[in-house]
């Protein structure tokens, strides 16, 4: 019983601080089995049920680590130098000079002697230097993606990986395990569901009957982290690749490119260094030579460009000489151990594919036949700990609720007094006391 706030308005508030405040009162109505009693106020509270997530599996990805990779040149399609690389013989980025140009004069004889010598040695250490590591770093880079991107490549590996994933274990643990925990899930909740619907029944007296079908029931996706390729080549990096070998030392060593960076690259042209072969830095550097320097001093300004002309023909003709005898020979170098890595990188993703896909076929195989030959036994169980429960106690619940005015006119005045009629309904099977709060 309670008093309507005198403005005359209900609101949710004010009926939360009536539950509170006439909640010091409390009686304990004895309940019996299968009855309804009427009472004042009912405070009760429902927790939820929730089902846990999939498991998260956690592959042994040994065979990556273990498996030794073999060569490709033998399964390399052919490739041809790209045109960038390509030399045009007897090119000179200063200008054309004259045969006759190019002759040793009496006057600077020494000196252009000295010229001509240096100018082959530049060039003999330019190709060897970082011409070579250019010619082989896009040889690298193009056989790298030719390998990733051969479909021929992976089909064994996908097979094999395949296979270990479905001859797995953990696979077979996992799909227990999710087997198991489903058919306690399942039945319990659908055991709990059909005994509380037979003594919600109050025409009819509730009958233990422990029979149910095995519904039909699919195993949860298992999550892999299945690495893509810019995940395998930071896992695999090129100095760890043994077909390398010598090679990284002499072409990629101290190179701030990576194989995850080549890879996300556009085209070798974003790497390749086009100065390599420059006859003017590389006269530049003999002119600032000290020991050039003081005969250059004497010279007038024309007979220095005709030294420039000379030594950046002799320059150019002779890294076109060396380009087909020792750059190409690099760059299919390069090309082989590209492919030796991208068909590596390409195996390995596509076993680990088919070892995921492997897993979680097997995984769901015996979940199922495990969830099949268990869901009944425990539902039996189930069943019987519920109707037992529901039989031997009294299980209150809250029927019908109503307001009452004071003088049961219909019209609730300020300052009247309101009675909350509230039906309690005991489903259980056995008597008992509710404390309820008045």
């Amino acid at each position: 019983m309670s008093e309507i706030p005198q403005n005359g308005q209900i609101s949710l508030a004010s009926t939360l601080l009536l539950s509170k405040v006439t909640a010091c009162c409390r009686t304990e109505p004895i309940m019996k089995k299968n009855s309804t009693i009427a009472i004042t106020v009912l405070l009760f509270s429902i927790t939820s049920l929730g089902f846990a997530g999939s498991d998260r599996a956690l592959p042994p990805w040994e065979r990556g680590v273990k498996r030794a990779p073999g060569t490709a040149a033998d399964t390399r399609p052919p490739a041809q130098l790209p045109s960038s690389l390509r030399r045009a013989a007897g090119t000179v980025d200063v200008g054309a000079v004259a045969h006759s140009e190019t002759a040793v004069t009496r006057s600077n004889g020494n000196l252009e002697r000295r010229l001509v010598a240096d100018a082959r040695h530049a060039a003999d250490v330019r190709v060897s230097g970082p011409g070579a590591s250019n010619y082989f770093r896009v040889g690298f880079y193009q056989g790298m993606l030719d390998a990733l991107n051969d479909d021929r490549i992976g089909r064994h590996d996908f097979r094999q990986g395949l296979r270990h994933g479905g001859a797995d274990r953990e696979a077979r643990r996992m799909g227990r395990q999710l087997g198991s925990d489903a058919a306690v899930e399942l039945a319990t909740v659908d055991a709990e569901d059909i005994v509380a619907a037979q003594f919600h029944d109050l025409e009819n007296e509730p009958v233990f009957a422990s029979v149910s079908d095995v519904p039909t029931w699919a195993a949860p996706r298992i999550a892999f982290d299945v690495s893509g390729v810019d995940e395998l080549v930071e896992e695999f990096p090129l100095p760890s690749f043994g077909p390398l070998g010598r090679e990284f030392d002499l072409y990629l060593a101290g190179w701030e490119w990576d194989a995850a960076r080549l890879y996300a690259c556009r085209t070798h042209a974003d790497f390749y260094s086009k100065d390599w072969d420059s006859a003017n830095l590389a006269f530049h550097e003999w002119q600032h030579n000290p020991r050039n320097e003081r005969l250059l001093r004497r010279l007038t300004a024309a007979e220095v460009q005709r030294l420039r002309a000379i030594f950046s023909d002799v320059f150019v003709r002779r890294i076109d000489v060396l380009a087909d005898r020792k750059l190409t020979p690099v760059w299919n170098l390069g090309l082989d151990r590209g492919w030796d890595y991208g068909r590596f990188i390409h195996e390995e993703l596509d076993y680990r594919t088919g070892f995921a896909k492997g897993f979680r076929q097997q995984a769901s195989i015996v979940a199922k036949a495990v969830f099949r030959s268990a869901y009944s036994r425990e539902f039996d169980s189930a069943y019987t700990e519920s109707f037992e429960q529901w039989s031997t106690t009294a299980v209150p619940a809250i029927g019908s609720v109503r307001l009452l005015d004071g003088n049961d006119d219909g019209v609730f005045e300020p300052g009247e007094r309101v009675v909350v009629d509230v039906e309690l309904i005991n489903f259980g099977g056995a008597d008992g006391r509710a404390m309820v709060g008045i």
